[in-house]
């Protein structure tokens, strides 16, 4: 899979400043965007938490500058994915808890994305179950960057 063929999605905690390597790594992926060297949208069922009153500015700021997929629906068999997905996410958490998580990737293998690149650590730990049963890497900025060829 190549991010010059296909789309690339983000979560919300892309934005988010965690530490040197990935925030690095978040710039030269954003850079690449803005040079339209890939395809980088986010998902618009993660719209919902960039305009939550709480996001910070800087994530609020970022987030501006790229495309919202359009809202879509999923039909019986996505929702059996997604549901798969959930319940792969869910571990002995509470049951609904990682619904939005499911919806998000989902959503993103939907509108034609190969990649969901987040810092969320329960995606990235169940990335290679959820790969069994949905075509999409779900990868954080560094090794986006890395996979993906498009740093030494």
């Amino acid at each position: 899979m190549s991010p010059y063929f296909s789309n690339s999605f983000v979560d919300a905690n892309f934005f988010d400043k965690t530490d040197p390597v990935e925030d690095k790594a978040v710039d030269d992926i954003l850079e690449l965007a803005n040079n339209g060297k890939i395809s980088l949208l986010i998902p618009y069922s993660v719209k919902y938490e960039i305009e939550h009153p709480n996001t910070p500015t800087d994530v609020k700021s970022k987030a501006e500058k790229l495309i919202y997929s359009i809202e879509v629906k999923l039909n019986s068999n996505e929702i059996t994915t997604r549901q798969q997905v959930q319940k792969i996410l869910q571990g002995n958490c509470l049951e609904g808890k990682h619904k939005n998580d499911a919806f998000h990737v989902v959503e993103s293998e939907k509108c034609g994305g190969n990649f969901f690149i987040t810092k969320d650590q329960r995606l990235l730990d169940k990335a290679g179950e959820i790969r069994k049963i949905l075509p999409i890497e779900i990868l954080k900025p560094s090794e986006y960057l890395i996979a993906c060829g498009l740093v030494n």
